[in-house]
């Protein structure tokens, strides 16, 4: 992956946000019959799919390529091998706590890209509005494992 530039980091983080949608759908089926399970698992779906737009909607106005730290592009393309970013690595899911486990998982991986992303392209409000989300993912899905807390998406602020 050497000489990740700035568009094919952006279409990698469009590509996990698809993954991601896919794996919560499936999730979503999976616990059907557990009415809240399959609701976080929904406005997860969902909210990966609002932040596919948002990656696209990015990609319509790039941000310029800049040289880039070396630091910065390596840890970029670290965070993008991550076994998360990969087709098939979030099946095999045997219990709720397993799949929530995942999720949270799944979040924290998809967070460390996006801020890894921002370390090279710099403050940008569009990637600002995914990486809050994405922290919001990883705060709720931690309340929901340690206390059984209704989850909240992107839709319960709309």
């Amino acid at each position: 992956m050497e000489g990740l530039t700035i568009r094919q980091a952006v279409e990698m983080a469009i590509n996990t946000e698809k993954l991601g949608a896919k794996f919560y759908s499936n999730l979503k089926e999976k616990y059907a019959s557990d009415q809240k399970l399959a609701e976080i698992f929904e406005r997860l779906s969902k909210d990966e799919k609002v932040h596919e737009a948002q990656f696209r909607n990015l990609l319509d106005d790039p941000p310029k390529e800049t040289d880039t730290d070396t630091t910065a592009q390596q840890f970029l393309q670290a965070a993008a091998f991550s076994k998360y970013f990969k087709e098939g690595s979030l099946e095999n899911i045997e219990s709720e706590d397993e799949a929530l486990g995942k999720a949270l998982n799944f979040e924290k991986a998809t967070l460390q890209y996006y801020e890894a992303l921002r370390d090279i392209i710099g403050n940008n409000d569009k990637l600002e509005a995914i990486i809050d989300a994405e922290k919001d993912h990883v705060v709720t899905l931690m309340r929901v494992i340690t206390s059984d807390a209704r989850f909240r998406s992107l839709q319960d602020r709309w």
